[in-house]
């Protein structure tokens, strides 16, 4: 799989979802690459710069639930980023993905990526597939940092912020919940919840936003 050429020829022709382009079509060729492979009796290790033993079988059980995609995000998805990629895969000749499945694709993507701050001010997302078995809490035990300069790519590293006790509950923030990007406040429960609906597709029922709904409430 030619991955450069088809990166160029999906992300440089529509600016809208590219990012999510990007990634599908990333997946797609990890999972192209296995099949291959397989079929051939290869070693993936063979195919790749770095192994890190994480297989397609692996992403497939991240949670994806294209049906709780709102109607108006759905059909932003199918136009910009599903159709254009499965035409380029068929144009290819990869025949066998169907857009419903690509868009499961997509939808695991949309609640499992990690983004971090790229070159130039860009943000980029990517996959990591343990750290996507964290839940979150709007009152993370566990900070995340990026690290750019690793040798295979950005890597994620996890650190307690607190004293945690043996089979307590891991958690991290899927979302900034100190301050908006743009507004550099503190978010509200409704706001918090809001853009975990709209990004991650869940409503939060963590202790803080069950506390501070109650508090409002009195």
């Amino acid at each position: 799989v030619d991955l450069v050429e088809v990166e160029e020829q999906c992300v440089g022709k529509w600016e809208e979802g590219a990012d999510e382009r990007l990634l599908l079509i990333r997946v797609l060729s990890r999972t192209t690459a296995e099949r291959e492979l397989r079929m051939s009796k290869a070693s993936l290790s063979r195919l790749l710069c770095w192994d890190n033993r994480h297989r397609t079988a692996h992403y497939r059980v991240l949670e994806a639930r294209p049906d709780a995609l709102p109607p108006l995000e759905r059909l932003f998805a199918l136009s910009f980023v599903v159709r254009p990629v499965l035409a380029l895969r068929h144009a290819q000749g990869f025949v066998w993905e169907t857009e419903n499945e690509l868009l499961e694709m997509l939808c695991r993507n949309f609640r499992n990526a990690f983004a971090y701050a790229g070159t130039g001010g860009h943000y980029s997302i990517c996959i990591y597939i343990p750290a996507s078995f964290l839940n979150h809490s709007c009152s993370p035990n566990v900070d995340i940092q990026v690290l750019q300069e690793a040798k295979q790519g950005p890597a994620i590293i996890f650190t307690t912020n607190s004293a945690v006790e043996e089979g307590e509950p891991l958690f991290i923030s899927y979302i900034d919940t100190a301050e908006s990007m743009r507004q550099r406040r503190v978010l509200h429960v409704r706001e918090r919840r809001e853009l975990l609906r709209e990004t991650f597709l869940f409503h939060c029922m963590c202790r803080r936003c069950v506390r501070e709904e109650q508090q409002g409430e009195q």
